[in-house]
């Protein structure tokens, strides 16, 4: 089973690495196929082929691919393939890595379907092992074949090996069209671009457009000649991921009639009945001595096994979850580095999120869901959250409007299995079990609050994207200012460390911005003749950065300790909640501990103080869990903002540096979020029996939570989807699908090309409101950051959107308060022979008009 496991996944993994090395890079004809791709016509190719690329895995999704024939299978996965692969190609020069990116992907297709069609048999554990030897095997032989060609065809990355690689790429023709100049490496994107620009006589402008179109062209065929080494470090990494998650599985031995109790049946795609083991992970075609029906007595045995495996899958998907979050919230300000990256991480978590989601609730047993909730450990503060409102509300936001198309391609689907025979004639079920089943668990959710709370996030979404939008107009402008004031540097110092001060006091703008800045400040000006230098620049840009932020979080403390003498606050935060207890033990740890140092890393900046202040949390030692900032976030920030305005060197170099750089904080922030996520819930299961004690401190916030408890369950009987009228209703589903649709159409707009953007123009810290639009100013209007129409189209639904949240609010504030009236007057009313009804039990269905008997009557 090893052996075939081995040969199976290496051929996976092999395929698209093989694809990358002969296909796209220098190693192979990668300038050829490229240069195929540089007509005008191909970038409407694109868009046709994305387009027809949704509308087949949609089709593949009606069709049941995985259970059609293997015969079947391979033809229309390969279509399927084969347009993903021709949509990146039609857009290859202006993303050169998608085409690689997509091979990425490729491999984890492969591997399922390996997964699914020869390796059934395979434990998970066997299986997890091959996949990781085989990309580590992959990764090797990149590694080693690209170095031994740079050696034979003397290819090494030096500048006449550059001056070749330019030779050979068209990106220059590409980049030249409509454009006044005929862009090649020599003259205008080599080494000696700025001597030749300051000394011709271009405008201001035109240099500015050589330099970025240069930038572009140069980014082909440096991904061409990087990108094996690129695809290896990716198979490291999967490598390592895989050989994780198998140590994570458990290899000890079961006895016998454990496992025989743990088999369960199941059908093939071919729709043959085989037997898998919820424990081991084996399969086999023959049937088990002992199946689930025949050991009754060990009923506690099984439901304890599924039990432990559904704790652990929802610690997973809790972990996937909140680090999806954390990158939706990072990649807001990736963007002011580079907006097209920013796009990438946004677009990749609300993917995962949307995914994760989906999954738990299409294919998790809710009535082992429902189980685990009297779990007294763990599982019961996973299987909250993973219930909750919020992350129901994350997963209605991320599907956004495409929760119509499931429910019409689920309806679909199975009318073509009726067609097909695959369900009895007399089953009249519109939708499909998975489908079922996930209707009926939607029918028990309380609407009105998850609507409510998607409302809520869309709000934060917008006012984050247009005041971040508003936050780099004000960094740029600064720029330009400080750059015309002709100050010595240690005044700019000053000054800088005074603004940085003023915007770590405001909660919207987050460290990250902060750091650009002062890089590109500071970075600029250190480059002045007769000022202190580039890298001299950049050490004292990032000691004044550590500086602030350290005065800051003492600032944001004292805020936080003033703001938690008022009970509401405490009981906002929830310091009485389980999980609040739990960050607090963390974070009164003495030294460096590693829960502690991840959530004052990579928490944001200003709740995270705060939340410090509130919990009374020991100054020095907030101080000093701080400290690792430096290394984390703040020094590489600063670096990519210096690198933004380097003059020296190889400008594509530096930027692939700069990009680099930002990627991998980015990846450091989330795997502090995940490391502290995982401390927190550790901490959880370890010691909630003592976290759950009530703490005198806490006894106001019990008294103010037990007093609003009356008022809380009137909203919720006010706020049942049938106590409320049309026009309630129609307010809430409005105002809902107002944001939904702006929240659509802003993310498109986000995670487009600067070229594609439709309603907020590409504006990063180093541009310039006063230039023109192809050189990504403002024209000198900042309000031009929005693009007529349709800018200032969802700015105004948004806007309505908000108005009818308000009059809903109000409307069902009102309504509470009839209903605690309306309650109120039955409690006066029960002269003692009537039975006493908790209020939580009066129907929620009454009409809000009915009289005192009716309800008596009711009662």
């Amino acid at each position: 089973m090893l052996l075939l496991s081995l040969l199976s996944t290496l051929l996976a993994v092999g395929i698209p690495n093989g694809i990358v090395v002969g296909a796209f890079s220098v190693v192979g004809p990668g300038f050829r196929v490229y240069n195929y791709f540089t007509e005008s016509w191909m970038r409407m190719a694109g868009a046709g082929g994305a387009a027809f690329c949704l509308l087949w895995l949609a089709l593949l999704y009606v069709v049941d691919f995985g259970s059609l024939h293997p015969l079947l299978q391979v033809p229309l996965g390969s279509i399927l393939v084969a347009a993903a692969f021709g949509t990146a190609l039609c857009r290859v020069m202006l993303y050169p890595w998608a085409a690689m990116a997509l091979c990425c992907l490729l491999s984890v297709a492969l591997l399922a379907q390996v997964r699914t069609m020869i390796c059934r048999k395979a434990p998970a554990k066997t299986f997890l092992m091959a996949s990781s030897i085989s990309y580590g095997c992959c990764a090797i032989c990149i590694l080693t074949g690209w170095v031994i060609w740079t050696i034979l065809e003397e290819r090494l990355w030096k500048e006449s090996t550059r001056v070749l690689l330019a030779r050979e790429s068209q990106a220059y023709t590409f980049f030249s069209r409509d454009f006044d100049y005929e862009l090649n490496y020599t003259v205008y994107c080599g080494p000696d671009q700025s001597s030749f620009i300051n000394a011709s006589s271009m405008s201001l402008d035109d240099q500015e457009l050589v330099i970025s179109r240069c930038s572009k062209a140069n980014l082909v065929w440096f991904v061409q000649y990087w990108g094996p080494v690129a695809m290896a470090i990716a198979d490291l990494a999967a490598a390592a991921f895989a050989a994780g998650f198998a140590r994570s599985l458990k290899s000890k031995a079961l006895s016998e009639g454990d496992i025989r109790i743990s088999w369960r049946e199941a059908v093939a795609p071919d729709g043959q009945t085989y037997y898998w083991n919820v424990e081991t992970k084996e399969t086999r075609w023959d049937k088990p001595q002992i199946s689930r029906q025949s050991a009754a007595g060990d009923s506690s045995k099984i439901s304890e096994i599924e039990l432990k495996n559904l704790k652990s899958l929802i610690k997973r998907c809790s972990y996937i979850i909140i680090v999806a979050v954390a990158a939706l919230y990072g990649s807001q300000y990736v963007a002011g580095a580079s907006v097209s990256l920013g796009g990438v991480f946004a677009s990749c978590a609300a993917i995962t999120l949307a995914a994760v989601v989906g999954y738990m609730f299409t294919e998790v047993d809710h009535k082992l869901l429902q189980a685990l909730t009297s779990d007294k450990s763990l599982g019961k503060s996973a299987v909250a959250i993973m219930k909750s409102d919020w992350v129901r509300a994350m997963g209605v936001g991320a599907l956004n409007i495409l929760i119509p198309f499931i429910v019409v391609l689920d309806v679909l689907r199975m009318r073509m299995r009726r067609c097909r025979g695959k369900v009895s004639a007399d089953n009249t079920e519109k939708f499909t079990p998975a489908g079922r089943l996930l209707v009926d668990e939607l029918s028990t959710w309380y609407w009105t609050g998850i609507f409510a709370k998607v409302n809520l996030l869309a709000k934060v979404a917008v006012i984050l994207l247009v005041f971040m939008k508003l936050t780099y107009i004000f960094f740029s402008w600064l720029n330009v200012e400080i750059g015309k004031s002709g100050w010595e540097f240690w005044k700019i110092c000053l000054m800088c460390a005074a603004i940085d001060l003023a915007m770590f006091l405001n909660p919207l703008v987050p460290g990250t911005a902060v750091y650009l800045f002062n890089g590109v400040v500071l970075g600029s000006q250190s480059q002045v003749s007769g000022s202190v230098g580039f890298w001299p620049g950049y050490a004292i840009s990032s000691g004044i950065s550590l500086v602030c932020k350290l005065i800051a979080c003492v600032g944001q403390y004292t805020l936080g300790a003033i703001a938690g003498r008022f009970v509401k606050v405490q009981q906002f935060v929830g310091v009485d909640k389980v999980s609040t207890r739990a960050m607090e033990k963390l974070l009164k740890g003495r030294g460096l501990g590693l829960g502690k140092v991840c959530i004052l890393v990579a928490g944001p900046d200003f709740p995270t103080s705060m939340l410090c202040g509130i919990l009374k949390i020991n100054i020095p030692q907030m101080i000093l869990g701080t400290l690792p900032v430096f290394i984390v976030t703040i020094a590489p920030q600063v670096l990519v903002g210096a690198l933004l305005v380097y003059s020296g060197g190889q400008k594509n170099t530096w930027s692939a540096v700069s990009l680099g750089v930002t990627s991998a904080a980015l990846v450091f922030q989330l795997a502090a979020t995940f490391i502290f996520t995982a401390q927190i819930m550790k901490t959880v299961e370890k010691d909630e029996e003592e976290l759950s004690k009530p703490r005198e401190e806490h006894n106001a916030v019990a008294e103010l939570t037990r007093q609003e408890a009356v008022y809380n369950q009137a909203y919720r009987r006010a706020t049942e989807w049938g106590a409320m009228s049309c026009a309630q209703k129609s307010l809430l589903l409005i105002s809902v699908g107002l944001y939904l649709l702006v929240g659509f159409v802003l993310v498109a707009d986000y995670s487009s090309p600067a070229y594609d953007k439709f309603c907020f123009r590409s504006f990063e810290i180093t541009s310039k409101i006063d230039n023109s639009f192809e050189l990504r100013g403002l024209n000198g209007n900042a309000l031009n950051i929005v693009m007529p129409p349709a800018g200032w189209i969802a700015l105004g639904v948004a806007l309505c959107a908000e108005m009818l949240d308000f009059i809903f609010g109000k409307c069902m504030k009102c309504a509470a308060r009839t209903e605690m009236d309306r309650v109120s007057k039955l409690d006066d009313l029960d002269d003692g022979t009537t039975p006493v009804v908790p209020h939580a039990a009066v129907p929620a269905l009454a009409p809000a008009d009915s009289t005192v008997a009716d309800a008596e009557d009711t009662l």
